[in-house]
């Protein structure tokens, strides 16, 4: 799925960037890379947002009644 594989994108280039800013040691760097993570947090909270049945499969079988 798509957008299953762009949240899990998100998350590992959160992880990454959680490591980089735990060892910045130059405070303009550890800035910029705060930024990057707020935008990826952003990004990935608006994913979150939206409708269940936008991301995920819906738990109906073909013959559940509405």
């Amino acid at each position: 799925m798509k957008i299953g594989g762009s949240i899990e994108s998100q998350q590992r280039e959160v992880e990454k960037l959680f490591f980089r800013i735990a060892n910045a040691s130059d405070p303009e760097m550890r800035t910029q890379l705060l930024e990057e993570l707020a935008g990826h947090l952003m990004a990935y909270a608006a994913i979150e947002d939206q409708p269940a049945g936008h991301l995920w499969p819906s738990g109906r079988t073909a013959n559940a009644r509405p």
